[in-house]
């Protein structure tokens, strides 16, 4: 069952796990709880590194 309101939609277990076990939404679902992962990492740091700079450091270290 999925409920939809003006703020919120709101998806039932059965369903979310009936979704994930669908070739077809299994992606869609994964999308769904990594960006959960993701917005829950971002609030918990201090600090964000920028991609570009993350990447000049990264291949400074590949090419040392």
């Amino acid at each position: 069952m999925i409920k939809i309101d003006k703020d919120n939609v709101t998806i039932t277990r059965d369903t979310w796990e009936e979704l994930r076990n669908d070739e077809y939404f299994r992606e869609l679902i994964e999308v769904l709880e990594d960006s959960e992962d993701l917005q829950n990492a971002i609030d918990e740091t201090d600090e964000l590194l920028d991609f570009d700079e993350y990447d000049k450091v990264r291949m400074k270290r590949i090419n040392a």
